[in-house]
Parts: structure tokens; C-alpha cells; sequence
């Protein structure tokens, strides 16, 4: 067990709770005093599919295309080989955008 290394890694935009409260404005209360569950649920999706839609369209920031997007998919994956019990966690994992590390 001496030779595992722990690396706990979170999300640059979810060390400040501004920004996460920022990120999930769409989610509503769910206190039972607004209403059936099934409702606000739906009133939920609705509002994040407004923000995902103004964002696609309206935000020069956001990438529209796969094709510019600057690391491949399987630049960031991470999988494990049950034959030589290894996990592989690929450098591009441990960039600013996927994750921010503690110190």
C-alpha cells in the first residue's frame, strides 16, 4: 500500500461557493412548501435547458464545436488494468480545467 499515491483533485469552479451557487442558479429550492417534487423538477430541467441554450448561443467563451476542443477525449480519460492492477490517470487529467489541486 506504500506505493499509492493519493491525489485529491476538485474542480477550480467548485472551490468557491459563489461560483458553485452561480453554476446551479437553476435549481430550485425543492422545499415542500413550493409545490409538488414532480413540478419543481420539471421547472428545473426547463431552466437549465434555457441557460445551456442562451450559453450555446450567446457566450463567444464557450466551445461550439468538438473540433475546438484542445485535448481529445482520450487525452483525458483515466482507466484501470486489471492484469497489472494499475490505474492510469493521464497528465491532461490533472490540468486547471479538470482540476485543481490542494496544497
Amino acid at each position: 500500500m506504500k506505493s499509492i499515491v493519493n491525489v485529491d483533485g476538485v474542480p477550480a469552479h467548485l472551490m468557491d461557493p459563489v461560483a458553485v451557487d452561480k453554476v446551479y442558479d437553476f435549481l430550485p429550492s425543492f422545499a415542500p412548501d413550493d409545490g409538488a417534487f414532480g413540478r419543481q423538477l420539471l421547472e428545473a430541467r426547463k431552466h437549465r435547458f434555457e441557460k445551456l441554450r442562451r450559453m450555446m448561443y450567446h457566450d463567444p467563451e464557450k466551445i461550439k464545436r468538438r473540433s475546438e476542443i484542445a485535448l481529445s477525449i482520450l487525452a483525458v480519460n483515466a482507466y484501470y488494468t486489471p492484469v497489472f492492477h494499475v490505474i492510469v490517470i493521464t497528465g491532461a487529467i490533472m490540468q486547471a480545467s479538470l482540476a485543481a489541486l490542494r496544497s
